[in-house]
């Protein structure tokens, strides 16, 4: 019986995994194949970095949003015991998605402004700052439902973040300022800091189980 479980958990977490990487590849190419015949200088690696964050973060929101919307379809790919979950949690799944999609939309919109860009700076800095309004905002108001385990993963992520750009940004910074190392602009800096977040999330939550298969 356990064995059967087992084999089952592994075929769900590969399935998972080929899904997610499949949406991932296909979201890539059709938002590199839309920018394709732009000026948009795709060279450059601070504009790429912040167009993958960006779409890893949009495309994890619309899993969630789906998951939200459709829980029997989002018991499929989520790792949740069953649709009762996510009915449960709809609410605080909902704001969830909204808050990662504005993230990606934040990535990249900054990754495809500028004066060689499809939006003008303009329009991209009214889009960001109503996008960190709004993500603030929701934070704030989704913290009172937080559980214990959710407030101890908050807190426990964001340290994890704090302390892992000290080190690797930081440490980056300072070997650019001894010019050990190229220097790289200020989009790589966010673009790597919303990455580290997301890992720290993953990190912490798998330190607590609560990426195993249910």
């Amino acid at each position: 019986m356990s064995q059967n479980i087992g084999k089952k958990a592994v075929t769900r977490t590969v399935g998972q995994t080929l899904v997610g990487a499949a949406v991932g590849a296909g979201g890539a190419m059709i938002f590199f194949a839309l920018i394709d015949d732009t000026d948009l200088d795709l060279a450059d690696p601070s504009r790429v970095l912040a167009i993958v964050a960006g779409l890893i973060y949009a495309i994890s929101g619309l899993f969630v949003a789906i998951g939200a919307s459709a829980p029997r379809l989002g018991a499929r790919f989520l790792n949740v015991e069953d649709a009762d979950e996510l009915r449960e949690q709809r609410r605080l799944l909902a704001e969830s998605s909204v808050g990662c999609v504005l993230v990606g939309l934040v990535l990249l919109v900054l990754a495809i402004a500028g004066p060689d860009g499809i939006v003008s700076r303009e329009a991209a800095a009214v889009v960001v700052a109503l996008s960190i309004a709004t993500i603030f905002a929701m934070s704030v108001r989704s913290m009172s439902r937080f559980d214990e385990l959710m407030r101890r993963i908050s807190i426990e992520a964001s340290a994890f973040t704090l302390h892992a750009s000290l080190v690797l940004l930081g440490g980056w910074a300072a070997l650019a300022h001894l010019e050990y190392v190229p220097w790289i602009g200020p989009l790589a800096w966010i673009s790597a800091l919303a990455l580290l977040e997301l890992l720290a999330i993953f990190w912490v939550s798998g330190k607590r189980g609560l990426l195993k298969q249910r």
